[in-house]
């Protein structure tokens, strides 16, 4: 069973490990999830369902269907949680190119991304402002509403205490319904700087600290925000040869 005392790498390996039983139990609720989706006739719809399998783990599938044509087809996603004592973390895992300096190549490397209850709080209370959500409703809301996100650079234009911080708050990501603030973290054996190049990266991760809305910012910073999107997409392009 994963725990929060593991290192990243084995957070990774330890859920990635019940993939095909999610997967399989993905399928086995499908017709449940939509003959419910039918019988409501409301969309988007989002649906959960607790699983446990003989890991110990214990997962959230989430299903989403944002129309009519999706009854049958809804969107899928995981997150695992995970205590710490009494206070919740949600979990999901992929593997992403990083790129850990000029030394390096971006290689496929195993990335967790960490929410913590603070910063689902936030999204409840600042975006979908519901008080009837329950904990679960407000994370499958939040994962199937935000597919996509943007790495960018958190600068003072941004959020103005930024310089106060270490490096590890100077990454986040800008989503459909906003902006999340995060703390960048790795595993991995490093080296002195004369020696950057020996460095090797085995896992990284981000913990979401807490969210904003974009309506509940200032123009300087959604249009700091724009330009840091802007730089990510062109990196991203130009590493793909597209640029």
């Amino acid at each position: 069973m994963v725990v929060l005392s593991m290192s990243y790498k084995e957070i990774y390996d330890g859920l990635e490990a019940d993939i095909s039983k999610l997967h399989y139990q993905r399928d086995k609720l499908l017709p449940a999830i939509s003959k419910e989706f039918r019988s409501e006739n409301r969309f988007p719809n989002y649906k959960w369902r607790e699983y446990k399998p003989l890991s110990g783990n214990k997962y959230l599938i989430l299903y989403c269907a944002q129309n009519s044509l999706q009854i049958d087809t809804p969107l899928v996603r995981y997150c695992a949680l995970i205590w710490d004592d009494n206070y919740r973390f949600v979990i999901t895992w992929m593997k992403g190119d990083y790129k850990h300096s000029s030394l390096h190549q971006f290689e496929p490397t195993p990335i967790i991304h960490a929410y913590t209850n603070h910063f689902f709080d936030q999204y409840k209370k600042r975006f979908l402002k519901d008080d009837s959500l329950s904990s679960n409703d407000v994370v499958a809301k939040f994962l199937m509403r935000n597919y996509t996100y943007t790495p960018i650079e958190i600068n003072d234009s941004i959020n103005r205490n930024i310089s106060s911080k270490d490096d590890s708050y100077k990454r986040g990501f800008s989503i459909e319904d906003g902006m999340c603030f995060t703390r960048f973290d790795m595993d991995g054996d490093f080296y002195d700087i004369d020696d950057l190049g020996k460095d090797e990266v085995y896992a990284i991760c981000f913990l979401y600290t807490t969210y904003m809305n974009k309506d509940g910012m200032s123009s300087e910073q959604t249009e700091a925000i724009k330009k840091e999107e802007e730089k990510a997409w062109a990196s991203f392009f130009r590493r793909r040869g597209i640029l």
